[in-house]
């Protein structure tokens, strides 16, 4: 069977949709095609359809199947990409949401924080995993970084600091906290006042 001239894709529908001039037995031929997925082949149909490959490669042509599920493809590609931007842009929102509340918690526990009662080593780890996560939120901040040298270095930092004098540690303490909250409000204030 020979069909040279090959169907026209009418305008007012999707091109892997039955078109005008297409048989339902022709279109359930394609859909069957269509439905192998994106490794589908005209081989792969002929056995499936238990047609001759020369029939299905005719028909494949004047109905044009690969240009057909090249578009349905396409459009696969297309809702599922929108899908997966609308379903990150949800989680951006509620981890943002989730990030304010934490940062909002996390200061109010330091402004109330007796001191003396944390280590260095863990209020660092605090402040480090709270604005790493914001930072992965919303990009880095043109601030200071307070990060972390591994676990060794916050040992060796915590030992320096038992090492010293009960009012050197509290100093130290307060120094590091006023830091940390003056870098907490960068990141999400404006600074009004120029000499701070």
């Amino acid at each position: 069977m020979t069909n040279p001239d090959p169907i026209t894709l009418a305008p007012d529908r999707e091109p892997w949709e039955r078109q005008p001039r297409e048989t339902a037995r022709r279109y359930g031929q394609f859909r069957a095609y269509l439905e192998a997925g994106r490794t589908r082949t005209l081989r792969g149909a002929s056995e499936t359809l238990a047609l001759s490959g020369a029939y299905v490669r005719n028909v494949a042509a004047s109905h044009r199947w690969r240009e057909r599920a090249e578009a349905y493809d396409a459009d696969a590609d297309r809702a599922y990409d929108l899908a997966w931007t609308e379903a990150r842009r949800r989680a951006a929102t509620e981890d943002a949401e989730t990030l304010a509340r934490l940062a909002a918690t996390v200061r109010q526990a330091a402004e109330g924080l007796d001191v003396g009662q944390l280590g260095p080593a863990d209020f660092v780890r605090l402040l480090d995993v709270t604005m790493r996560h914001r930072r992965a939120l919303l990009g880095p901040a043109p601030v200071a970084v307070v990060t972390l040298a591994g676990s060794a270095g916050a040992d060796q930092a915590a030992e320096e600091f038992r090492a010293l004098p009960p009012e050197q540690r509290a100093a130290r303490l307060d120094a590091l906290a006023l830091e940390a909250m003056r870098r907490a409000r960068a990141l999400t204030e404006t600074d009004d006042d120029p000499e701070d």
